[in-house]
């Protein structure tokens, strides 16, 4: 019986051997075999959850753009060069229309993905998501980025972080707020400052220096209360304005560090390289000297352009292409004739919005009259 058990033994280690040996003919060693594929196997949802986030991306144009360059990089990200593969979307703005596609597959596997990355649609305003689920489930409501009607104008927005307190205040929304569809603190944030903002300004947007006030001030408050908070977001009022917010962090246990970065080309035009995927495009050959485009990410996208970080509790306004980042930037950018923010975009859609429901409604008084004669 040990005479069985040790030519067991041996073959068992025979075998070993001859892996061992065959490995070594490939010039792969069995150990480095084993490291690989233990590396390679994915992880389980809760560890990766404390390890990243989500992540963002967001453009600012001062002429219709497209976004098929750094949506190679970013979608990237969404499953293969990182761990997001938990549902991606995107959102971007044609006049007063908002254009919005969502999908719960990883971005980097995506067939929406595939035909955005190939389907150069410009625009003024763009911002996107990859999701790494930690609150709620992996389905199409928790998606982002999420979008609501405010003031006749739709706003969009996205988030990475963790705001627990936020979820503890699910619970008390008063009647006539902006109602969740899904179950993340992302879009629990999203709706309370939308109510915060219809509560504050029943009749109409405020000033877009003073809308840049209230917004910073409310997202510090909710950071500031909230000792664990991590909190980065995108924030688009319309076409041509796009506020970016970020109180990073880290998890507890976690060296991943969340952020925002953003980087602005303009000419002189230079090259651009990915990160995460071997491309490069030359932008001065594709762009002309009245292009200007503002680009926002967790992480720099590009390895050889200059990235910003932002500070903590800094809110930026991107306005086709350029950076506000304080009240007094936006007033001096309004009292100069020729800026872009001479007159407040946001409220002139608003005007615009409401002109156009006086032309319908005045269309349907006629028509009933009509009808009744």
């Amino acid at each position: 019986m040990m005479m069985g058990r040790h030519r067991s033994w041996l073959v068992l280690l025979t075998l070993i051997a001859a892996l061992e040996l065959s490995a070594s003919l490939n010039h792969l060693p069995a150990t480095r075999a084993i490291v690989q594929a233990r590396r390679q196997r994915p992880m389980s949802r809760q560890r990766r959850s404390a390890m990243q986030m989500c992540e963002l991306l967001g453009m600012s144009c001062a002429r219709p753009t497209d976004c098929c360059f750094s949506l190679a990089g970013f979608t990237a990200r969404g499953g293969r060069t990182g761990r997001h593969d938990a549902g991606w979307g995107l959102a971007f703005y044609e006049g007063r229309g908002l254009r919005t596609f969502l999908d719960v597959q990883p971005a980097c596997s995506s067939p929406i993905a595939e035909l955005l990355k190939s389907y150069p649609i410009k625009t003024l305003t763009m911002l996107s998501h990859i999701r790494l689920a930690t609150k709620g489930a992996v389905c199409l409501e928790n998606v982002h980025p999420f979008s609501r009607e405010l003031w006749g104008v739709m706003w969009s927005f996205c988030h990475n972080g963790d705001m627990m307190m936020m979820m503890d205040d699910a619970n008390t929304q008063e009647p006539g707020s902006f109602n969740c569809v899904g179950d993340t603190d992302s879009e629990l944030f999203f709706t309370t400052l939308l109510t915060h903002l219809k509560r504050k300004y029943p009749g109409e947007p405020p000033p877009l220096d003073e809308l840049f006030a209230t917004v910073q001030t409310f997202a510090k408050a909710a950071c500031e209360r909230d000792e664990g908070a991590i909190c980065n977001f995108l924030l688009s009022a319309g076409e041509g304005s796009l506020f970016a917010f970020s109180w990073p962090g880290a998890r507890p246990g976690s060296k991943c560090w969340n952020g925002l970065h953003y980087t602005i080309r303009e000419p002189p035009f230079t090259v651009a390289h990915l990160t995460d995927v071997d491309l490069t495009i030359d932008f001065a050959a594709v762009t002309t000297p009245d292009d200007r485009v503002a680009v926002i990410a967790t992480c720099p996208l590009t390895d050889n352009e200059k990235w910003t970080t932002f500070e903590r509790g800094e809110l930026i306004l991107f306005h086709r292409g350029e950076a506000f980042s304080s009240e007094e930037e936006i007033r001096e950018a309004i009292a100069q004739p020729c800026s872009t923010l001479a007159v407040s975009h946001l409220q002139t859609q608003v005007q615009m919005a409401w002109a156009d429901v006086g032309d319908w409604q005045e269309e349907c008084k006629i028509s009933y009259n009509s009808s009744m004669i």
